[in-house]
């Protein structure tokens, strides 16, 4: 055998060599793209080059990171008794939430404040429903960043007209599934995401920005969930 049969061989036998190490580690069928990691954010280099994205991603990186859960002694009533009507126009924020949120919303005519009719899209759970009569319970307006979380996040330190406003926020709330948002409660990013995966990426951008206007911080396992979420927007 010459010494170019030898050279031959033996390069044959490395090229066959790495094909069957790499066909042993990649699924049958080629190659899962939706399932490899997705490059991941960090607030040390909080860049983005997605539009939509980049300036969640810095609100994010500015907020503060508290070293514990925060404040305790968290109660509703610390954020107002029930649904205020800030801007006297005689609807509480509860029907105002509920006339924007729902699709063909209908009143009664006697009380132009009280839904009875409509179609409903949760974002929570992606669920349609049509309403024939008044929701009760199955729709409920969810605190986005909820009462119990911005009290642990810095709102117990606010003044309480301060608290009821945020409580009535229309940008801070949202109609949604009354089973979901009980499911939520008061939750962080890190505890509970929406099931409804094409509704994270806004509903991360809205916690997000909630807690930037508000000045409220974060936890270290909840900003890296947020992270997570803006990374699969």
């Amino acid at each position: 055998m010459s010494f170019f049969t030898r050279v031959s061989l033996g390069d044959l036998c490395l090229v066959a060599l790495a094909a069957l190490c790499v066909w042993s580690i990649l699924p049958v069928g080629g190659p899962d793209l939706a399932g490899m990691p997705l490059p991941g954010y960090s607030c040390s280099n909080p860049q983005s080059s997605k539009v939509d994205v980049v300036d969640s991603l810095q609100e994010l990186c500015s907020l503060r990171v508290r070293p514990d859960h925060g404040a305790g002694g968290y109660k509703r009533e610390a954020f107002g008794n029930g649904w205020a009507d800030l801007d006297h126009d005689g609807c509480d924020t509860r029907a105002e939430i509920l006339a924007r949120d729902l699709d063909r919303p209908r009143f009664d005519d006697s009380s132009p404040c009280r839904l009875v009719g409509g179609h409903f899209v949760d974002p929570y759970t992606g669920t349609a429903t049509d309403f024939v009569r008044p929701p009760g319970n199955a729709v409920q307006i969810d605190h986005v960043v909820a009462l119990g979380d911005a009290w642990a996040s810095g709102a117990n330190e606010w003044t309480t007209e301060q608290r009821l406003k945020y409580a009535n926020d229309p940008r801070v709330l949202v109609a949604a599934d009354g089973q979901a948002n009980q499911d939520k409660g008061r939750l962080a990013a890190d505890g509970w995401l929406p099931a409804n995966q094409a509704y994270r990426c806004a509903y991360a951008r809205q916690q997000i920005n909630i807690k930037y206007r508000w000045g409220l911080s974060v936890t270290a396992q909840e900003r890296a969930a947020l992270l997570q979420a803006l990374a699969r927007c």
